[in-house]
């Protein structure tokens, strides 16, 4: 009980600054890729074999064995998001005159943080520690909107205490293994039907903790190549918290307010990053990245008292690859510039698109810099501007005569800009 209280002041002091990031600000889905400024400017290729800084902790632990001596690193994201939905014949529930604005900007700006330290015990052996959040999902639109029977606000907020380390067994080879503790917190209301006319107010809350594990391996395959690989397990939430559900003028709903549970299974990942040094200041840099959103199908909310189903949230998210490609320019001994674009599928099919999560295929270009200020010091920089296709969605919640259907079109786009301090020791 001490541990778990411990662990959510933690959560309140670092996701509550940004761990809820937009929809669409981040990888497809809600996984979050922002962990590094220095990966930021390349788009995150080669994000399992660079290790040239402690955010290696997170992409690939093995690659803690390429760092000299001891270092933490500090990172922020400042993320930007626009998504806007443009109506095509939306429709009210039975009973509902009023069909609403389209919700104006559905996403917004915030700020996202990151810490990694790698501790040298020796020189073959490291220890690394990450702290960050893997997860966010926060999409919030107009309250009065023509959608708000379905959503209204959707979030998921998370954070990872990721331990681990690594062995170096020789001039070729490094291996890597890690824990992940993470706690997850979902929250998502809408509007609700309680009368002809009569408009109330649901919400949906719940929370738990998870293990899971990564590991990883770095390979020397040449005097100027090396090749990572890396791995991340699947996470089982069983998530328990309130169905709350109150009148216009906030009093409860008889028999609609109870305790809930929900199974949540966040999805287990795989990475082969590639790094060629084509001369003393170019350096070439690749990633394909497997993420198993197929684990994701529904989230059905029951009474946790009765174990009947309250209500479901039918997903259907199908697995993505994300390729990436980056290249780096040594300028002078003290800047490297960097670049990258990357192809980043989204796990929402067009046939089962939602407001909570009105994903979309998107493409990364990205720039970034790093400036070597001392010895012991660094600072990187990182801009993307990420592009994302137009989407449709045709959706009721349940039936049409109970939440309308949303018919439309999404428009979205997302800047971020991160920063970066490194510092050995």
């Amino acid at each position: 009980m001490i541990e778990k209280r411990l662990l959510k002041r933690l959560f309140v002091l670092l996701a509550s600054v940004g761990a809820g990031v937009p929809m669409a600000a981040h990888a497809a889905g809600f996984a979050l890729i922002e962990q590094s400024a220095s990966g930021m400017g390349t788009a995150f290729a080669g994000a399992a074999a660079v290790a040239e800084d402690a955010s290696t902790v997170w992409f690939n632990p093995a690659g803690m064995a390429r760092l000299s001596g001891s270092q933490i690193a500090i990172a922020g994201h400042v993320i930007d998001v626009k998504s806007n939905l443009t109506n095509n014949g939306s429709t009210p529930p039975l009973g509902i005159g009023t069909l609403g604005g389209n919700g104006g900007n559905a996403g917004g700006m915030i700020f996202l943080p990151n810490f990694y330290g790698v501790f040298a015990i020796d020189d073959r052996v490291k220890l690394g520690l990450a702290i960050n959040a893997p997860w966010g999902l926060s999409s919030e639109y107009d309250a009065n909107w023509l959608g708000r029977f379905q959503a209204v606000k959707s979030e998921i907020t998370s954070i990872n205490i990721n331990p681990s380390v690594s062995v170096k067994v020789n001039d070729s080879v490094s291996l890597g293994f890690g824990i992940n503790y993470s706690y997850v917190d979902v929250e998502l209301t809408r509007k609700a039907v309680l009368g002809p006319g009569v408009e109330g107010n649901a919400k949906l809350t719940g929370n738990d903790y998870a293990l899971g594990f990564n590991l990883g391996a770095l390979f020397q395959v040449g005097a100027a190549t090396r090749v990572g690989v890396a791995y991340r397990s699947s996470a089982d939430y069983n998530l328990s918290g309130n169905q709350v559900v109150t009148t216009p003028s906030g009093l409860p709903v008889p028999g609609a307010n109870f305790a809930i549970k929900a199974a949540l299974t966040l999805p287990a990942s795989a990475s082969l990053s590639a790094v060629h040094e084509l001369n003393d200041r170019w350096t070439l840099l690749g990633d394909v990245s497997f993420v198993q959103w197929s684990e994701i199908q529904q989230l059905q909310v029951k009474q946790a008292a009765t174990g009947a189903t309250s209500s479901t949230l039918a997903l259907k998210l199908d697995d993505t690859v994300r390729v990436s490609l980056g290249a780096t320019y040594r300028l002078c001994d003290a800047w490297k510039l960097r670049a990258g674009v990357a192809w980043d599928p989204s796990p929402v099919k067009d046939s089962t698109r939602t407001a909570n999560l009105p994903d979309a295929d998107r493409t990364w270009l990205a720039l970034g810099a790093r400036w070597q200020i001392s010895k012991a010091g660094a600072v990187d920089l990182g801009y993307a501007h990420i592009f994302f296709q137009n989407s449709t969605i045709a959706h009721s919640l349940g039936t049409a005569a109970a939440t309308g259907v949303i018919r439309g079109s999404y428009q979205t786009s997302a800047d971020v800009l991160s920063f970066q301090y490194s510092h050995a020791f």
